[in-house]
This record gives C-alpha cells, sequence and structure tokens, in this order.
C-alpha cells in the first residue's frame, strides 16, 4: 500500500491548539493528518532518533518554556501518525518510547488510549499509579464511540485522563464524566457542525466541574463559537 507523508513536520508542528507539539515515533496505520492513503507503512527509526533528540532539548528547555507560558509544563501529543498503547505497536519501538518519556521528566506527554488500554502488554512494567508526566486520552466522534472512549478511561491509572471529542459527527447525548480530567471538543475544519452539539458537551463538563478546551471554533466554522463565553480553552487542574 502506498502512503505520501510529509516526515519533515512529524515533531515541530502541531496539529492542535491544545498541545505546545506533536511527536510521532513512528507512522502507523490510519487517514491520519498529513498522510494519504491509510494502513500499514512499516516504522521509520531515522526518524524516531531525530524526533527523540528534538524531545530532549525541549526537555533542557523546561525553564524558558515555563518563564513564557505563566509556569505550565510544555505538553507534547504523541501523535496523530502512532499510538503508544495500541496493542498491535512492536515492543522494541514502544520500549524506545517509553524510555524517552522517562528520559524527559520536565514534558507532560500525552497519549491516545487504542483499544483496551489495561492489557499488560500496552503499559510500561513500572507503569503503577500512572507517570508523573504522561496524560492519559481517549478519543470520540459520536454517542457510540464517546461511551467505548470513557470506559478506556476509567480502566486505566493514570495522572490525568482526558477525552478528545473532535471530529464531531454526531450529538454526543448524555456523558459520565466522572474520572475525567479534562475534556476537549470542536469539529472538523470541513464540516458544518451544528452549535448545539458542541455546547452541549462543553456545558455538560461545565456543570462537573471538569475543564474544557475549544478546539480552534473559529476554523470549524462553527457560527457564533468563536466569540466569549463560547470559545472556553481552559487548562486542566493538576
Amino acid at each position: 500500500m502506498h502512503i505520501e507523508c510529509n516526515l519533515q513536520m512529524a515533531a515541530t508542528r502541531p496539529f492542535m491548539s491544545w498541545a505546545d507539539r506533536t511527536f510521532n515515533p513512528w507512522l502507523s496505520w490510519s487517514r491520519s493528518l498529513g498522510c494519504v492513503g491509510g494502513e500499514t507503512s512499516g516504522l521509520y527509526p531515522d526518524a524516531e532518533i531525530g524526533d527523540a533528540r528534538m524531545a530532549k532539548s525541549w526537555n533542557a528547555n523546561a525553564q524558558a518554556f515555563a518563564l513564557k507560558h505563566d509556569g505550565r509544563r510544555q505538553r507534547v501529543f504523541a501523535g496523530p501518525w502512532c499510538h503508544a498503547l495500541a496493542a498491535n505497536v512492536d515492543e522494541a519501538q514502544r520500549a524506545r518510547f517509553w524510555s524517552l518519556v522517562r528520559a524527559t521528566p520536565a514534558l507532560d506527554w500525552l497519549v491516545l488510549a487504542s483499544g483496551d488500554v489495561g492489557r499488560p502488554a500496552t503499559l510500561p512494567a513500572d507503569w503503577g499509579y500512572g507517570y508523573h508526566n504522561v496524560w492519559v486520552g481517549a478519543k470520540a466522534t459520536g454517542p457510540e464511540s464517546a461511551r467505548f472512549a470513557l470506559a478506556q478511561l476509567k480502566g486505566v491509572a493514570a495522572r490525568l485522563r482526558f477525552l478528545v471529542a473532535t471530529p464531531m459527527r454526531n450529538d454526543f447525548g448524555d456523558l459520565d464524566l466522572s474520572g475525567v480530567d479534562w475534556v476537549i471538543v470542536g469539529a472538523d475544519t470541513s464540516d458544518l457542525v451544528p452549535a448545539d452539539w458542541v455546547m452541549s458537551v462543553k456545558l455538560q463538563a461545565m456543570c462537573d466541574g471538569v475543564p474544557v478546551w475549544m478546539e480552534s471554533p473559529h476554523s470549524a466554522r462553527l457560527g457564533g463559537l468563536e466569540s466569549a463565553p463560547y470559545a472556553v480553552q481552559e487548562h486542566p487542574r493538576l
């Protein structure tokens, strides 16, 4: 299967407003941002080595980053092209990733659950109650995937759990956000999503006391949502 992909963007340009960096130690199956074709393409160890050095440089410059961002730690999303918690990841590659996470304690790594994250093979042996610098999230695009995502999050110990409710493909309905620490909600930039869908998730999170981050509402062409008080972008409480 032929895949076209711009690997130069893999660890330098964030694709979302809720993360400061995007990190991809490998390219896994997907029709992800920047890629065309889908399915499996193999691994890229040379790109991973370069990315590892870059991540370590971010870690070394953590103090300078904090000074520019009101003391906040840098967030690294890993990532739209790879899933570190997926069951079908090469274990040697996964071990390299977790080694890098341990070597960069000043970075907060954001990883997405994929499949059954409770399986022992998907988490490091020393995971315990979760690494102090790893946030675990789950992605949902509609009511069924939201229920599955929330069940995933409740099944894994983590310092912080977050729900990525974007891109929205349907009304999410009622959500049980217990155990969730952060909700990210938005829409695909090419879609005209009803404002009620987005506002429903936002209001449910606010009622449950969960910080909400609305992902680039202006670029998603959500009528009126680019202005306060709709364009809420709250940081999680740690």
